[in-house]
């Protein structure tokens, strides 16, 4: 959050190592002007998925000296404040847009354009998707022995139902029960890569972590999670 054009740009090289071209992604603004001021940072997660992350650029200042030698600074260039702008695909294909930070499904059926806000203090992560992620499950044994490791599968399922062709990352995380309260252990938390909506984690539990735990499996790119209790004893 202190950097927003970092942030976008380390979030979406999270789903891929290589960028797509900017052709693929056309912004402009609600009225369908071109969208200018705003850094945009695609990113292809497969043939037929993207990442696009969007950051409003800031204005510059400019030291004034006035007749009374008093010096005000103020904005030139770009504008800044927030803006809506409206993403699609130069090809028009469909797409199921998320918003990835948000961990938010942002239409319930294809669509083939969708907007936008943007805005300098943050970034803001689009998700384009062929599918709806409609789930996601994580199965595993009820109860371990301290010292053993935890072994469950993951699986997503979505809608339409297809083969995918791109990797979903999922993360996994693990809090254990203090007294009324559940406090997260970080040292357990894992993304594991699920290629083709098939996927498998692994707890290592130590000797002395006898109790009771709770490990969410939550996908990164649609924020769809599930949960399993688990008791080490």
């Amino acid at each position: 959050r202190k950097n927003p054009a970092a942030a976008a740009a380390f979030a979406a090289r999270t789903f891929a190592d290589v960028p797509a071209s900017a052709k693929n992604v056309l912004l402009s603004t609600a009225d369908g002007k071109p969208a200018v001021g705003v850094q945009v940072f695609p990113y292809s997660i497969g043939p037929s998925a993207r990442v696009v992350g969007l950051l409003r650029e800031k204005g510059g200042t400019e030291a004034r000296v006035g007749d009374d030698g008093v010096i005000t600074y103020v904005q030139v260039g770009q504008a800044s404040g927030p803006l809506e702008v409206v993403l699609s695909t130069s090809a028009g294909e469909p797409f199921f847009p998320y918003d990835v930070r948000a961990g938010k499904l942002l239409a319930e059926k294809p669509v083939k354009s969708i907007r936008a806000g943007v805005n300098e203090a943050d970034a803001t992560l689009i998700a384009m998707l062929p599918y709806r992620v409609a789930s996601v499950s994580i199965r595993g044994p009820r109860s371990v022995k301290p010292g053993a490791d935890w072994r469950a599968s993951l699986a997503l399922a979505v809608s339409p139902r297809r083969r995918s062709d791109f990797t979903h990352v999922v993360r996994i995380a693990v809090v254990k029960q203090a007294g009324a309260d559940w406090e997260e252990i970080p040292h357990y938390a894992a993304n594991v890569l699920v290629n083709n909506f098939r996927g498998t984690c692994v707890v290592p539990f130590a000797l002395g972590d006898a109790g009771r735990y709770r490990i969410t499996a939550r996908d990164v790119i649609s924020g769809v999670e599930a949960l399993q209790e688990v008791e080490v004893k």
